[in-house]
């Protein structure tokens, strides 16, 4: 009998197997983010949008052809933009608060991560512009969502840098800020 059930023991097709591998691993992701004993893990966009950049390099495999070539592609790409962005975000959040007392936030790391931002977005768009392509609802969707859910991440990470910039600190005013 279980020979006859090829899909495994979940009566899924091999096609829903695969999609529950990849939001699984997903889920694992963001469940390691949000459990970290590190806050700053925790109040990192960049981990919860590196997790999502994971989840679609997985996305990508379920896309057969060169578009499913092209989603890990843009994935991969992705991957080595967001690592820059998240380490950017960590010099930004890590500034001790004496230090920002005293000279404000540190505008190089904001300046890199901002930059970092804008070719994440432009990677979001290409996304977005080949998730159009996938023929299968399903996997549409999951894309579609991890997508969405990155862009949230995004605007968060953005408010969390606005705020940052506000704090110019006693002598701000001597570099700049």
């Amino acid at each position: 009998m279980a020979e006859n059930n090829q899909a495994g023991d979940s009566g899924l097709s091999p096609m829903g197997e695969k999609m529950n591998l990849v939001q699984t691993r997903l889920n694992e992701r963001l469940d390691a983010v949000g459990e970290s004993k590190n806050t700053r893990v925790q109040n990192t966009h960049g981990y919860k949008v590196q997790a999502y950049v994971d989840g679609l390099h997985g996305a990508g495999d379920l896309v057969d052809g060169e578009l499913g070539e092209q989603i890990r592609a843009v994935a991969k790409t992705m991957n080595g933009t967001v690592n820059a962005m998240t380490q950017s975000e960590e010099k930004v959040q890590s500034r001790n608060v004496f230090m920002k007392a005293l000279f404000g936030y540190n505008k190089a790391a904001v300046t890199d991560t901002e930059n970092q931002m804008v070719q994440t977005r432009e990677q979001i768009q290409e996304l977005k512009q080949l998730s159009n392509g996938v023929s299968d609802e399903a996997v549409k969707d999951m894309i579609q969502f991890q997508i969405r859910d990155m862009e949230s991440n995004m605007e968060m990470l953005q408010t969390g840098l606005e705020e940052a910039k506000q704090s110019r600190g006693l002598f701000g005013f001597l570099f700049g800020k």
